[in-house]
């Protein structure tokens, strides 16, 4: 079967898009159907006839008139001769190779197979926990929105749904198409909706319906700002938690999924990792929520679950019915580390998602997978379980493994914050109008100018800035210490002296000591150290590329370390440098000499000669 499909698409998509190959092969799928059911002749007639796209559009038209699978534009009917012959030799004779109860396993397997699609499903990893999540809920109301591709009914009417109606709305119109064939196939009758949810809710005695389950997958990086003046109207009163950036809209969908729950409703949101923790607007959505104590757990997810994408996702729990112990309190849950990766995306297996479910249920705390915060404990609205669950252990360059107990780490009173005693400063943002000039006036401190803790001078590349840019802002000073901005390997680099103007590239965050408190040699040894190299773990956020914050950066702790053991540290560890230094080069010497050795034994030494 899937040699059949393979070829129906590629004879098809050399005149059709795959969508719209998808709605012409499900069009012809349900006519076969009809024909099995009601013992007509249509689709014999069609493989007999020269012009079988024609009357398969006129009987689609019939058909759909009657049991409204889509939403027909017939100022959209393709008509070519190639598509017409391509209709006959292929598509009609091989669909009539189908038998009745393939056509939806047929169809599923076009989807599936189609590229276009791929990433528009909702992973099987994650409709699994839904669904689990969602267990032991019976005659219950579900309600399905912007879920993409995916979720078939026939799986969550496992949850004993009420009345065996399940809600489902997306906003992608070639999606909902192709998904109501689908349905069309499978039950005889289509209930997906094609609706923009935030704008389009499904409406019930003139108030958003609310249902008791709702799970929400909202397409991620929409940018609202074409809908503004609609989103600001609120027209249905959906966004009591507030406006999120203009710039993508999950957390309007949470909003609306919040709108969407009865009191005592669970709902599940997949959002992506900057959803969670994006300062600004983002950040005061958030905040509401924390404030109305809606978010029930946080579960961090790994990535690569959406096929051909790596892309970290997470799970936000809402639940208006939390129980007594779980008021003012929330359970993150990290499981990035989870899943196995195949040759498209990753799974996570039926054990890891029990797994995940039993804590959620249980609402245990696991050490390096689960801990439960009391909401004051959450700081800036950051939602990230990956600041709240840590590892126990991180590899640091030089040391090795490392392991910690974060209940042992300092509560700050012995401890100041790193921006009590320097300034921290931003890179140059190198556009266009910085270019890499020979001649140019300015240096700039790139990811490769640093090794092994140490500025390689001499290699730093030269640049002429035709910009406005206030390059005093980036411009570096003897004694400054620069750490990478984001990144899962950090670089840390002191700056010991300076040649000509030299600026710092975006890639670098700028420290510059503000008293005499500490030795720039010392802040620096601190954040190379194994304390200081997990404490920025914990600070950074993100999976794919974790990033460091400015705000997080000048929060790092710093212990009380007086002048005298500040200096008898840099006095050591210096004077265990040159050592080192010297003992290498001594080894290094008496290398060269084994290998000349070695060659005069073997009598090549007079082939050449060392200059």
């Amino acid at each position: 079967m899937r040699k059949i499909v393979l070829d129906l698409l590629e004879n098809l998509c050399s005149i059709l898009d795959e969508k719209s190959s998808l709605i012409l092969i499900g069009k012809y799928l349900v006519i076969k159907k009809l024909d099995f059911e009601d013992g007509t002749t249509l689709f014999n007639n069609m493989i007999s006839s020269s012009e079988a796209y024609d009357l398969g559009n006129t009987h689609f038209k019939e058909i759909n008139l009657q049991y409204n699978i889509l939403t027909y534009d017939e100022n959209n009917s393709i008509f070519n001769f190639e598509l017409i012959k391509i209709v006959n030799e292929k598509l009609l004779p091989e669909i009539n190779q189908i038998s009745f109860d393939k056509l939806v396993e047929f169809y599923d397997l076009l989807i599936k197979e189609s590229k276009s699609i791929a990433t528009k499903f909702l992973p099987a990893s994650i409709e699994k926990l839904a669904m689990k999540i969602f267990n032991n809920q019976e005659d219950k109301s579900i309600y399905l929105g912007a879920v993409g591709m995916g979720l078939c009914k026939e799986k969550f009417m496992q949850l004993k749904v009420q009345n065996d109606i399940i809600y489902r709305c997306d906003m992608d119109k070639s999606n909902v198409d192709i998904w109501r064939l689908r349905e069309f196939l499978k039950y005889s009758k289509s209930f997906t909706r094609f609706a923009n949810p935030i704008l389009e809710p499904i409406m019930e005695n003139g108030r958003v319906k609310q249902f008791d389950l709702v799970l929400m997958n909202p397409p991620f990086g929409l940018t609202w700002k074409n809908i503004e003046n609609e989103i600001v109207i609120d027209k249905y009163g959906q966004f009591t938690y507030g406006l999120a950036n203009a710039r993508s809209a999950e957390l309007l969908f949470a909003s609306h999924t919040l709108n969407a729950l009865k009191e005592d409703g669970k709902g599940v949101i997949v959002v992506p990792s900057g959803s969670l923790f994006c300062t600004g607007k983002d950040q005061r959505v958030r905040e509401k929520m924390l404030e109305n104590d809606v978010i029930e757990a946080v579960v961090a997810l790994p990535e690569g679950l959406y096929k051909n994408s790596g892309i970290s996702v997470n799970l936000i729990i809402f639940n208006k019915n939390k129980q007594e112990n779980m008021k003012e309190k929330i359970l993150f849950i990290n499981a990035e580390s989870m899943g196995v990766q195949n040759r498209k995306n990753c799974i996570l297996d039926d054990t890891e998602i029990q797994k995940i479910v039993d804590i959620y249920c249980n609402k245990i705390n696991q050490d390096e997978l689960s801990r439960i915060i009391n909401i004051n404990e959450i700081k800036e609205a950051n939602l990230l379980p990956s600041r709240y669950v840590y590892k126990r252990t991180i590899s640091v360059e030089g040391v090795g493994v490392v392991s910690f107990d974060w209940t042992t780490f300092p509560d700050g009173k012995e401890y100041a914050s790193l921006d009590k005693f320097v300034d921290v400063y931003r890179g140059i943002n190198i556009t266009k109008e910085i270019q890499e000039d020979e001649t140019g006036e300015y240096k700039i401190i790139n990811l490769a100018d640093v090794q092994n803790g140490q500025l390689v001078m001499d290699k730093l590349k030269s640049y002429t800035i035709t910009n406005n840019a206030k390059v005093s802002l980036y411009e570096v000073q003897e004694n400054d210490i620069i750490i990478t901005a984001r990144g899962e390997l950090t670089k840390i680099c002191r700056i010991p002296y300076i040649k000509g103007k030299i600026l710092l590239s975006q890639n670098f965050y700028g420290m510059r000591l503000k008293n005499d408190y500490f030795h720039s040699k010392i802040i620096k040894m601190y954040l190379e150290s194994p304390v200081g190299q997990y404490m920025l773990s914990k600070k950074k956020s993100g999976t794919a590329i974790p990033l460091l914050s400015t705000k997080d950066l000048k929060s790092i702790l710093l212990p009380d370390i007086e002048d005298r053991k500040q200096r008898e540290a840099i006095f050591f560890m210096e004077g265990k440098l040159r050592s080192l230094e010297e003992e290498r080069k001594r080894l290094a010497r008496e290398e060269k000499q084994m290998k000349l050795d070695a060659w005069r034994k073997m009598g090549i030494q007079d082939f050449f000669k060392i200059e």
